[in-house]
């Protein structure tokens, strides 16, 4: 007799015989499933329990091991063969292979993703707003965004994309069409400015070049033995002047030539009133291309003449760059259309068909993060309203539907972080790191540095034949609050163009304008004899954002009186290219190394609890990551499939699949 417990706690538990007719084989046989015919136990026969078709219903199974070549749950078929297991729902199905270790992801016929310890494969990553600690090839944080060099085609499908231009040190942006910087390098920025400090005769009735012997400055080092050699593309300002004197000449001009022609010119004219002194400016505003040439020349109608050796200068600065630089842009991309490329050993590289950018979707086969936040990220096999994974890893470009929001850093600029981005709030500018310092991708859009004052038509009345300080009373503009006083002092370190018109009203003898810098005479502009011409200086300065100023004097000779009219006499100037860091720019940050920055009440604040390993470039958070969702997500084509949200009514975490 066997007793037939049942699993219910607490309950009656039933009796059945079981057959012994018998005795030397009875039916309770060794390894085999016993069943009831209703009455009693029968172990007879495998054959008679389980059959082909047969169904066997059992609530619950609890097993070390269970075995079998073919089970169907649910109405889906797991199966097992030689290659791995199978996973299959209709046309999917999920292999889970031991000897390679991974997990692959197919649809009908085609592979189309694997997952695995070493590597993992997710076609498509979309994201509406995404934060990533690393994305190989750059670097995307809550603090700075590391953007790589390319040398991919510029065309429409990659409108919006940016690079890193190492030619130019500038970050460059598609258009279409055409690589474009966003704005001039601020640390390099082709200028420069030089003066002779020795007197140079002239050619008589024959253009000579002028053989500048100092330079003032020139960081990109474009400027040798007289002549301006550009190696990057743009629009350039120039300015050129000089004081010549000596025995009696008439028809006196000074040039710039580009590439050895002449581009502008200025001069007395046609007069032929003899003169023994005179001063010329000229300024011209030029498209250049890498590898032209501009220089100086001066022309007198007799022997004799000179260029003195004070009061004369050669200056020039890029204005706004073309992108690309030298030689940029002419390489041919690795791989085939849309794959993304990166630099392999000094050589353009790519991941075929694994690691692309097309229609605003980048794909790559893994993502790395220790943090992820978004409303969205969108992926071939998942979508998240709140993701919080420890390792996303990516290479190439991201394409963001959105803003991106960078903020502030005192990271020191080093050649590990070319290409990374942050917010001055001292100087209002978005900057980068080109490798050895910050540089502003362009002047503050809210606070661009630029005066203009005259002397709101008032004469000012000045000793004769003596140095004066033209006063000022009226300020037309003055966008960073930097005039004062009767001079300019800029709080933001760059290249700036000063213009100066003054009108003697009265003088007998010379009239002469000049700029000061820092108490001393850096361009002037006079002649004799002229108590109507207006005296033109025009100057491009480098200014220290701190200390350095700029004032403008007037010398009247024979007379005592200044034009007051704002039409003939003011100063002016502006900002060309602005350096990194400003005013306050030596901040030192809070906390410890690798601790993140943010803003404490206005201060630097930083916590152990969120630090950044810039060399294994993983952002560790010590406490939870928040995701969030509007409920207006949609989940309706493919395009779809993979998004994921926190629905805001059920508070669940939504994934959008294929049904």
């Amino acid at each position: 007799m066997a007793m037939a417990i049942q699993t219910h706690a607490q309950d009656w538990s039933d009796f059945a015989t079981v057959s012994m007719t018998n005795p030397t084989t009875p039916k309770l046989t060794a390894n085999r499933l016993c069943y009831t015919d209703g009455r009693d136990l029968l172990c007879d026969s495998a054959a008679g329990l389980l059959v082909t078709s047969g169904t066997i219903a059992i609530t619950g199974i609890s097993a070390t091991n269970i075995s079998t070549t073919n089970l169907t749950v649910n109405g889906v078929a797991i199966t097992g063969n030689a290659s791995g297991d199978r996973i299959t729902s209709g046309t999917a199905s999920a292999i889970a292979n031991g000897s390679s270790g991974y997990i692959s992801l197919t649809t009908g016929a085609t592979t189309w993703g694997y997952l695995g310890s070493s590597a993992t494969f997710l076609p498509t990553l979309n994201g509406t707003t995404s934060s990533f600690t690393t994305v190989k090839a750059g670097t995307i944080s809550t603090s700075v965004i590391q953007v790589g060099t390319s040398t991919l085609t510029c065309a429409s499908a990659t409108s919006g994309t940016m690079r890193y231009s190492t030619t130019s040190s500038t970050m460059e942006y598609c258009n279409g069409t055409a690589w474009t910087s966003m704005g001039p390098s601020s640390t390099i920025v082709p200028s420069f400015r030089a003066r002779r400090t020795t007197t140079q005769a002239l050619t008589a009735s024959t253009a000579t070049k002028i053989a500048w012997d100092t330079e003032d400055f020139d960081p990109n080092n474009n400027f040798s033995t007289g002549t301006f050699t550009a190696t990057i593309p743009g629009t350039y300002i120039f300015t050129a002047s000089a004081l010549l004197n000596g025995t009696s000449y008439s028809n006196p001009e000074m040039y710039i030539y580009k590439n050895g022609l002449n581009a502008c010119s200025s001069g007395l004219g046609m007069s032929s009133a003899a003169v023994t002194v005179t001063n010329l400016n000229v300024v011209c505003v030029l498209n250049i291309t890498a590898g032209d040439t501009v220089e100086a020349w001066a022309y007198v109608n007799a022997s004799g003449a000179q260029v003195y050796n004070l009061y004369n200068q050669f200056s020039g600065s890029l204005l706004t760059m073309g992108g690309g630089g030298s030689g940029g842009g002419t390489a041919t991309p690795a791989g085939s259309t849309a794959d993304v490329q990166y630099n392999s050993a000094g050589a353009l590289a790519a991941d075929t068909g694994l690691f692309t950018y097309a229609s605003g979707v980048l794909k790559a086969p893994t993502v790395s993060a220790t943090n992820v936040y978004a409303s969205s990220v969108s992926g071939t096999t998942g979508s998240f309203s709140s993701l919080g994974v420890s390792n996303v890893a990516a290479s190439g470009n991201v394409s963001i539907s959105g803003v991106v929001k960078i903020g502030t850093t005192a990271a020191t600029c080093a050649t590990g972080i070319s290409g990374t981005i942050r917010y001055n709030t001292a100087s209002n500018t978005m900057e980068y790191c080109n490798g050895s310092a910050w540089a502003n991708l362009g002047p503050s859009a809210t606070t661009p540095i630029a005066f203009s004052v005259n002397k709101g038509g008032t004469n000012q009345t000045v000793p004769t034949a003596t140095d004066t300080l033209l006063t000022w009373s009226t300020k037309a503009f003055d966008t960073n609050n930097n005039f004062s006083s009767n001079r300019f002092t800029p709080t933001v370190p760059g290249k700036f163009i000063f213009t100066l018109d003054v009108g003697c009203a009265d003088a007998a003898g010379y009239c002469g304008a000049y700029l000061h810098k820092n108490g001393v005479k850096v361009a002037m502009s006079q002649s004799p004899n002229d108590s109507t011409a207006v005296k033109n200086v025009v100057a491009i300065l480098d200014m220290n954002g701190s200390s350095d100023y700029v004032e403008a004097y007037v010398y009247n000779g024979g007379g005592t009186t200044i034009n007051g009219s704002s039409a003939t006499t003011s100063f002016a100037g502006a900002i060309l290219s602005s350096q990194g860091g400003g005013s306050g720019g030596t901040t030192s940050p809070a906390g410890s190394d690798t601790q993140l920055q943010f803003n404490n009440s206005g201060s630097f604040g930083a916590s152990s609890n969120l630090t950044f390993d810039s060399s294994a470039r993983n952002l560790a958070v010590s406490g939870s990551v928040q995701y969030g969702g509007t409920g207006s997500e949609t989940c309706s084509s493919a395009a779809d499939y993979g998004k994921n949200r926190r629905n805001p009514t059920s508070g669940r975490m939504q994934v959008c699949l294929f049904r």
